[in-house]
């Protein structure tokens, strides 16, 4: 924000806080729960090619256990919506303004979402994240607005969140999740969906991509 305020003409268009086309916003709410499952999907083909190592799974399972102790709320401010806000406003907001100078939409979507992506730290994290900043950035230029993509990662962000918080118990209170999820067994995703709605989630994340090319933005060619 420091180095917007210094260095940007217009702080508004370089964060490109612009007022979306309201459509858009529920638009990125829906693609965000139809990409979840294809990411969950990459997710998995990524630590299976990429296994953590013994250490980094007891390092996540002191993190897991963390988590189950937390309020959900706690979880969901901590986990969801701040990042959503702030990684938002620097590579979507202040990053990617300045890589459009480049020329190429593009090129500025998939430098910012490496960046984006190696920020995460973790690389089987990092692999994943590159995928969702490459649709986030699709958006946010689609539309020519953060909000949308602040909606997309707060909703994306969420459902991995209520994904964590998971157990067989839970499953077994509501026999509809078993159509929906079934367990890995793994420790990094304990959790994968179900290939019917895997399909369903492929086929609604290309209409929804596509009809957002109406967003009025600057659009990728």
């Amino acid at each position: 924000l420091i180095m917007t305020v210094f260095l940007a003409r217009s702080s508004r268009q370089t964060l490109l806080l612009n007022v979306p086309r309201i459509w858009t916003l529920p638009a990125a709410f829906l693609l965000a729960v139809a990409v979840h499952p294809l990411v969950v999907l990459l997710a998995q083909g990524i630590t299976a090619t990429y296994p953590l190592s013994e250490d980094m799974l007891r390092r996540l399972e002191a993190l897991t256990q963390v988590a189950q102790r937390a309020e959900i709320w706690q979880l969901l401010l901590v986990v969801a919506l701040t990042p959503a806000i702030c990684e938002e406003l620097a590579f979507r907001g202040f990053i990617l303004s300045g890589l459009r100078h480049l020329g190429s939409p593009w090129a500025a979507i998939g430098i910012s979402s490496v960046l984006f992506g190696i920020t995460h730290g973790l690389l089987q994290q990092s692999l994943s994240a590159v995928a969702v900043g490459l649709v986030i950035g699709y958006v946010a230029l689609q539309t020519n607005s953060l909000w949308p993509g602040v909606i997309f990662h707060l909703t994306h962000n969420a459902l991995s969140v209520l994904a964590g918080r998971m157990t067989p118990q839970g499953i077994e209170q509501h026999p509809w999740l078993d159509w929906v999820l079934y367990p890995t067994g793994g420790q990094a995703v304990p959790y994968a969906y179900r290939w019917p709605v895997l399909v369903v989630a492929g086929i609604v994340s290309l209409g929804l991509l596509w009809w957002l090319r109406n967003g009025k933005g600057q659009g990728c060619r």
